[in-house]
């Protein structure tokens, strides 16, 4: 491991998790540029981020039952609740909205799928779980870039049960990627009018249905984007035995860190990576994409996952244009998921 390259800077005791607090999104793209294996330090721990394609694919596939999962976003696509529910509160929820609204779009994302999502039995807690969800996706990050993870665990664990945290992580997956893809929306007007054609040839007059997915290529392209532009914050791995990659030996235990955000901004694996292009999913291009290049919020072959935010989505376009505020600036932030930091946008009636 003498070659691979160490990422510069970093403090004493804590090493590079003050940088990665700060400012993750950069600080990975500065360790894809320095390698395709790069070493960094949380304390006294060596992690080594992964960046080349084929070393990803062989941790996350070829090898894949070498090495434990880590995020609880990882596998947080399990069933809360139904699609049709999702579909008939997302409907109630956007049709309390009035024309020229400023609307909290990721607030309310998050609160439809919250609420649609959580049991039955469990509804008189969902402001309870509402107030807690910043400071449980909070204590998801810090746990992964602590130092001091065995701490930082042991907060998450008194704090709500692993079910609840479970929901929650489902919950906030769904929410940000449905925001983002409103606010792609709203900066594209082509795009927009795409969509909205679509939808109003599919559901003239009426929400949509599970039946109705299979019939919106567009709209799911459109999400495939957000999630390629806005994925997982971050896919975490432990080595379970000593393994080799890229030509290094890693011992038991080993951390590795991988960047969807990075790896989907590389132009080795996308091309024009900045660029918002839900084309970039039709069928013939999308053959062209290596499945280590595409590491999305959502498993592929989970049809409902993204069965639930094509409802929601179709559901809101059916109804309304969304603009944005003006005066506003989105931001991504980094806790457990690629959050829009606030997504304020304007109602304009359909």
């Amino acid at each position: 491991m003498m070659d691979v390259p160490q990422i510069k800077g970093g403090l004493p005791l804590l090493g590079h998790s003050i940088d990665l607090l700060r400012a993750p999104f950069a600080f990975f793209l500065e360790a894809r540029a320095a390698g395709d294996v790069v070493e960094i330090r949380l304390g006294s721990q060596r992690v080594f981020v992964l960046n080349a394609p084929h070393l990803i694919r062989q941790v996350l596939v070829t090898d894949k039952e070498r090495f434990d999962e880590g995020s609880v976003f990882e596998n947080a696509w399990g069933r809360f609740g139904s699609t049709e529910n999702l579909g008939r509160v997302t409907a109630t929820r956007v049709g309390d909205w009035l024309p020229g609204q400023l609307v909290a779009v990721d607030e309310e994302m998050r609160d439809i799928t919250l609420t649609a999502m959580s049991p039955e039995w469990e509804k008189d807690r969902l402001p309870e779980w509402r107030d807690a969800m910043p400071l449980v996706l909070k204590q998801i990050t810090r746990q992964t870039f602590s130092p001091f993870a065995w701490l930082a665990g042991k907060k998450m664990r008194s704090i709500l049960p692993e079910e609840v945290v479970r929901l929650i992580a489902s919950t906030e997956v769904r929410a940000s990627t449905l925001s983002w893809a409103l606010h792609h929306i709203g900066q594209h007007p082509l795009i927009e009018k795409r969509l909205h054609e679509e939808v109003d040839g599919v559901l003239p007059g009426r929400d949509a249905t599970v039946e109705d997915v299979p019939r919106l290529p567009y709209l799911r392209r459109v999400l495939c984007e957000a999630m390629r532009m806005h994925p997982l914050a971050l896919v975490v791995r432990r080595a379970r035995s000593d393994v080799v990659l890229g030509g290094h030996r890693y011992p038991e235990g080993t951390r590795f860190f991988i960047s969807p955000h990075a790896l989907h901004r590389d132009p080795r694996c996308f091309v024009a990576p900045q660029r918002f292009d839900p084309d970039r999913w039709r069928p013939e291009r999308a053959a062209a994409i290596k499945r280590e290049c595409y590491i999305p919020s959502v498993d592929p072959g989970d049809a409902w996952a993204l069965a639930d935010m094509a409802i929601v989505l179709a559901t809101v376009a059916r109804r309304w244009r969304l603009v944005p505020a003006a005066d506003h600036t989105v931001r991504e932030t980094l806790n457990g998921v690629t959050q829009v930091d606030a997504l304020p946008m304007i109602a304009d009636a359909r």
